[in-house]
């Protein structure tokens, strides 16, 4: 069954799956979106796929697309899905509202 996507904010965005998914973005743009983007993320299949849809909407579009056509996750708010954890936050990391400014440009 696939699991919820959860809604990017502070906490979801400073979370240790979700640096896990936003760190390799060149692995993402290297295999365009295809079944070798889990690659990019340790762990087994179940367990990438769980930071993928706890992430997607931090990433953007393409991320929720791809992560919905291969039925990862639904679409969704933020309850349910993700692979738990909580806010480790690592330093110098910019805020949600940051990161999407800067996919917008």
């Amino acid at each position: 069954m696939a699991q919820q996507m959860l809604d990017c904010d502070e906490e979801v965005i400073q979370s240790e799956e979700c640096s896990e998914v936003i760190s390799p973005i060149a692995c993402y743009n290297q295999f365009r979106w295809n079944q070798q983007t889990l690659t990019c993320i340790e762990g087994t299949d179940a367990e990438k796929k769980a930071k993928f849809c706890k992430c997607a909407k931090c990433i953007g579009t393409p991320m929720v697309n791809w992560v919905t056509r291969g039925n990862f996750c639904t679409a969704g708010g933020t309850t349910g899905g993700g692979a738990g954890g909580g806010a480790g936050g690592a330093p110098g990391r910019r805020p949600a509202s940051a990161s999407r400014r800067h996919r917008q440009m």
